[in-house]
């Protein structure tokens, strides 16, 4: 009896976290869906520090087409959540 309600247990957590987690499973996501993601393009201090509150640049709306013409680094971080702090935040590094 107590396998069984083990057993019953461990599928009911297994359902629960696929519940929970189908909206991150494997398919495109677009800055300025349904979920409201935006990236904006942000300092390296911001970056470092995941602080979107001073954007360079926000974008909004998706798909979203970034023009980068300088030779530089340049931070984008997402400001869902703690996303950016769980290393949801990229680099683009343009060179010649």
């Amino acid at each position: 009896m107590g396998k069984v309600k083990l057993n019953l247990l461990i599928v009911m957590a297994m359902v629960a976290i696929t519940m929970e987690f189908h909206c991150i499973a494997a398919k495109d996501h677009y800055v300025g869906d349904s979920f409201g993601w935006a990236r904006p393009k942000v300092t390296l201090a911001g970056y470092d520090a995941c602080d979107g509150s001073n954007p360079i640049q926000l974008y909004t709306s998706g798909p979203a087409t970034v023009s980068i013409n300088t030779r530089s680094q340049h931070f984008f971080i997402c400001t869902v959540r703690d996303h950016c702090k769980a290393g949801q935040k990229f680099v683009v590094n343009l060179r010649s």
